[in-house]
C-alpha cells in the first residue's frame, strides 16, 4: 500500500517542479462600435423592398453561419442613413424608438431540412423600430411597435 502514494509522488513531482508556465491567452477584444454597426447593417437593413427575395434567401446570404438557424430576424427596408438617423444625437448607450415609421419583414424560423433553414415571413408597414444606439450608431435591433 505504500507503493501507491510513492508512485503518485513520483508522477506529480515533475509537474510541481516545472518552472514552465502555461501561456495565458489574451481575451478576445470586444468589437468596436464600427464593427457592431457594420454587423447591424448586414443583419437588419435592406435598402429596397423590391430587391428582397424573401426570408429564406436573405437569411442564407452570408448573414448567419450555415450550421445554425436564428430563431427570428427583422429586416428594415430603408437606407442606412435613414436607420442611422434613429440614433442621431444619441451619444449615450441605450434603447431608442424611431420617430419615423418603417416597412419591415419579420423572418421566423420554421424548420431545418438537409442543413437548410426555412423561415416564415411577415411583412409590416408603418412600424416604429426600437434599436440600441452606441456612439450615435444603431448596433442592436430590439423590437418594432405599432404607432
Amino acid at each position: 500500500m505504500k507503493i501507491l502514494p510513492f508512485c503518485l509522488l513520483v508522477c506529480l513531482l515533475p509537474v510541481c517542479l516545472s518552472k514552465e508556465k502555461i501561456p495565458k491567452t489574451a481575451p478576445t477584444p470586444a468589437p468596436s462600435i464600427g464593427q457592431r454597426y457594420d454587423n447591424f447593417v448586414k443583419q437588419h437593413i435592406r435598402p429596397k423592398k423590391d430587391n428582397f427575395k424573401g426570408c429564406n434567401e436573405a437569411m442564407k446570404n452570408k448573414i448567419f453561419p450555415l450550421s445554425s438557424c436564428k430563431e427570428q430576424n427583422t429586416f428594415i427596408f430603408a437606407t442606412t442613413d435613414k436607420v442611422k438617423s434613429i440614433c442621431k444625437d444619441k451619444k449615450k448607450s441605450g434603447l431608442t424608438e424611431s420617430k419615423d415609421k418603417f416597412q419591415i419583414a419579420v423572418c421566423t424560423f420554421k424548420r431545418k431540412l438537409k442543413k437548410i433553414c426555412e423561415y416564415t415571413e411577415k411583412q409590416h408597414n408603418q412600424r416604429l423600430v426600437v434599436v440600441s444606439c452606441e456612439g450615435g450608431f444603431p448596433v442592436h435591433y430590439q423590437e418594432d411597435n405599432v404607432p
